[in-house]
């Protein structure tokens, strides 16, 4: 039975810490980053916990205990045979949507080719990035641009002096991009007042910048800060007790999977309705460290299955090769209230 998956929107509302411990480098408690790009990332280990939190007691039925123990797992402390791997899971926060400053218009979010290419696996509804050279950005907001009226232009980002490509397919690709992405990471009515101005903020300091510029900022615009330690009595600070955090800084999108499997009967698709029936259109919470000291404020969006589509026939097996897959059509899910303009649910077949 194929698994049904479809994705979240991950926003931070604060500075984030998702940590790896200590670290020994500059940085004692950085952030996670994934191992081959560099690029920050929110583990789904963590985003599931805080989500299954948030929902006990709130599926709505009469046998919500048990629907939610199928959806996410038994609950610590119950006995081995009630004891259950979860139905639904959820993939690493990957970045979409990095937040530097700039010199003009105080600050972008900045993404790049290939930040939107792993996204449009996920979903048709994201166009295509455009392309961009080292030292380039494509961007239609005029807030981002230093320079003369009609001469070359300029977007100064955090480190980096970026001249504005002006190429008209460039900018099109871009706006339509910024659109795109502008109602996934918030849905709702297009014509309410929160909503359209949550989206004209975002595309008036959209950029798209190359993956090279956009791992380099990912690194040092993250915030870092020194904590320490005092005693009790005296307020001096303890001996060794001084050391460093890193933040993904306020405004940093990420995005990831959330998948339900067929199990004990019950198929991915209900599940996954369910699940985002119980969620609702989204939910501000806690998540990662420090929450003591303001921390890790977020909000998560679900965005609901759509009709589905299978992935192609042929694609890529581990060693390179192309493989065929089973594409048989997955079960009907009970609908669910659709939100304009976000993706469709994607079927993997096993």
């Amino acid at each position: 039975m194929p698994a049904v998956t479809t994705h979240y929107i991950f926003h931070a509302l604060s500075p984030l810490h998702f940590g790896t411990g200590v670290a020994v480098g500059a940085i004692d408690l950085p952030i996670s980053r994934e191992t081959n790009t560099r690029l920050p990332n929110a583990p789904g280990s963590g985003i599931k916990g805080v989500v299954k939190d948030i929902l006990r007691g709130q599926y709505g039925q009469p046998d919500d205990a048990k629907q939610f123990r199928h959806a996410l797992g038994a609950e610590p402390g119950e006995q081995d045979a009630e004891r259950a791997q979860g139905a639904v899971s959820f993939g690493d926060g990957l970045l979409l949507a990095f937040p530097v400053r700039s010199l003009a218009g105080v600050f972008a979010w900045v993404t790049s080719p290939y930040a939107i290419h792993r996204l449009r696996r996920f979903t048709a509804a994201c166009p295509a990035a455009p392309n961009v050279s080292v030292g380039q950005a494509v961007t239609t907001a005029q807030a981002l641009m230093v320079g003369p009226q009609n001469g070359a232009k300029k977007a100064y980002l955090h480190d980096l002096a970026l001249t504005v490509d002006s190429d008209a397919r460039s900018t099109d690709a871009a706006r339509a991009l910024g659109d795109a992405l502008a109602a996934l990471i918030f849905p709702g009515d297009a014509g309410t007042p929160t909503v359209d101005d949550e989206r004209k903020n975002f595309a008036r300091r959209f950029a798209v910048v190359s993956d090279e510029d956009l791992v380099h900022l990912s690194t040092v615009g993250c915030e870092v800060r020194m904590r320490n330690s005092l005693e009790l009595e005296s307020k001096r600070v303890k001996d060794g007790a001084l050391w460093s955090e890193e933040y993904a800084p306020v405004e940093t999108i990420f995005w990831g999977a959330v998948m339900a499997d067929h199990i004990n009967g019950q198929d991915g698709a209900t599940t996954l309705n369910r699940f985002c029936r119980a969620l609702g259109s989204e939910r501000i919470a806690q998540f990662g460290g420090k929450a003591t000291v303001g921390k890790g404020l977020a909000r998560i969006v679900i965005v609901p299955a759509e009709p589905s589509t299978v992935m192609p026939e042929t694609v890529a097996s581990a060693g390179g090769a192309a493989a065929n897959r089973n594409t048989s059509p997955a079960p009907t899910p009970t609908p669910v209230a659709a939100r304009p303009g976000i993706g469709e649910r994607v079927v993997y077949p096993r």
